[in-house]
């Protein structure tokens, strides 16, 4: 016979790691979204954008000979420039930190479980991160979504 309160223990243990990673990757969603579109040109005012780009392209025509990279070295800029936006990282960071746990946690948990839990509270966090930030967020549909995501969380936790 089972021993019933071992099997809710490893529950419990595996809900925990899940919401640990639904807020990794919840709480970071805006950070890096925030931080790659500031990193993108914002183009002229007054031209459209396939304007913009095509001055854009004229003006570095001229500025400088083409040149060429070889792959290892534009991978080598390409990492670099990467590094060095430590705002875009460091959310990054923690969110493939957040990988790293969802894929040690789903050996020896329930997948059926996992992938609702962690998904809706990922919502849900990203929902309330990007409210801390400043973004537009309907405050009523996510407290309603919110309740639902804590009861249907709840619901799967105890069908176990």
């Amino acid at each position: 016979m089972p021993d019933v309160g071992l099997e809710t223990s490893d529950a419990l243990r595996s809900l925990f790691w899940f919401v640990i990673v639904a807020l990794c990757w919840g709480a970071t969603n805006p950070f890096m979204a925030a931080r790659s579109a500031a990193d993108r040109p914002t183009g002229h005012p007054h031209l459209s954008r396939a304007d913009a780009a095509a001055v854009a392209a004229a003006a570095a025509a001229v500025a400088r000979p083409a040149v060429r990279l070889s792959l290892s070295r534009w991978l080598a800029e390409q990492f670099t420039n990467a590094v060095l936006r430590w705002r875009f990282i460091i959310p990054f960071a923690i969110n493939q930190a957040g990988s790293l746990i969802y894929f040690v946690t789903l050996g020896s948990a329930d997948i059926s479980m996992a992938v609702p839990i962690t998904n809706s509270l990922t919502l849900l966090f990203t929902s309330i991160a990007g409210r801390l930030l400043g973004e537009p967020v309907r405050m009523k549909e996510t407290i309603v979504g919110g309740a639902f995501i804590t009861i249907g969380v709840a619901l799967c936790v105890t069908s176990r």
